[in-house]
C-alpha cells in the first residue's frame, strides 16, 4: 500500500483504508495565493497604524476636555461668577494643550488614558 514510498507498506491494524492522496502542501499556486494575502494584510495593517494615529489625538484631545470640565465643576461649586469661570477654564485649557505639544512621543492608545482615580493619585 505505498506509491513512490509514501504511505503504509500494510493498511491492516493502522485503523486507514490505505487510501494514498496526492499532498496539497506542495500546490504552487496555492502558495502564490497565500504570499497575494499575506501582503493585502500587511498592507492593512499599516493603514490601521497610520488611523490610529488620528485615534491617539482624539483620545489626548478629550481627556483636555475632561479635566477642564473637572475643574469647572470645581469652580462653579465655589460660586465665581461665569467670566472669572471662562478665563480660568481657558487658560488651563491653553496649559495642558501647550504641555500635550511638547511632550508629542508616540503612546500607545492602551497607555493614554488615565481614569480619574489614577489623575487624583498622581496629584494633577
Amino acid at each position: 500500500m505505498s506509491y513512490n514510498n509514501i504511505g503504509l507498506k500494510s493498511a491492516k491494524g493502522s485503523s486507514t483504508s490505505g487510501h494514498i492522496q496526492r499532498s496539497l502542501a506542495s500546490d504552487s499556486k496555492h502558495n502564490q495565493n497565500y504570499n497575494k494575502r499575506k501582503g493585502k494584510v500587511t498592507r492593512e495593517r499599516q493603514e490601521a497604524t497610520k488611523q490610529d494615529s488620528k485615534l491617539l489625538d482624539h483620545i489626548t484631545k478629550r481627556e483636555i476636555e475632561v479635566r477642564v470640565s473637572e475643574y469647572r465643576d470645581e469652580l462653579e461649586e465655589g460660586s465665581d461668577d461665569d467670566e472669572t469661570i471662562d478665563r480660568k477654564c481657558e487658560e488651563l485649557r491653553n496649559e495642558l494643550k501647550s504641555k500635550q505639544q511638547q511632550q508629542q512621543q508616540p503612546q500607545r492608545s492602551s497607555h493614554i488614558y488615565r481614569t480619574r482615580q489614577e489623575r487624583q493619585y498622581s496629584g494633577e
